[in-house]
């Protein structure tokens, strides 16, 4: 059975065959991010001063849309998103269950985890 979607994103070194359909996607200054129905997601774009491509890292960019990682399963991706928004350098995803999870920018406390001015490179609940 064939499966259409609205939207697809192709995995770095994926085929057509294997693009993921998309259900909710955000901007933020500089990047992008992208829900998939399987509910994970991935970044991609410019600075990553703020680890807001929730790669694990800070610094650099990426042409290619990459998982965003989960601190708390360590390197493993976010699993169970539904809908994601971003602000400057910062995002926020609503998972499935109704929880919080954020990333990136915290300078404000943005990320609701209960700290101020500890940027998180992964994903961590709020």
């Amino acid at each position: 059975m064939r499966r259409l979607c609205a939207v697809a994103i192709l995995l770095a070194a994926a085929s057509p065959a294997q693009a993921q359909c998309v259900v909710d996607v955000s901007a933020g200054a500089d990047f992008s991010v992208a829900v998939h129905a399987s509910g994970r997601v991935q970044a991609w774009g410019g600075s990553n001063g703020h680890g807001q491509l929730g790669n694990g890292t800070f610094g650099g960019s990426s042409a290619n849309p990459a998982y965003v990682l989960d601190e708390s399963v360590g390197t493993a991706p976010v699993e169970g998103a539904a809908a994601a928004t971003s602000g400057f350098a910062h995002n926020l995803l609503l998972m499935r269950h109704g929880t919080v999870k954020a990333f990136g920018d915290n300078t404000h406390g943005q990320l609701g985890d209960g700290f101020v001015g500890v940027d998180r490179p992964r994903a961590v609940d709020t």
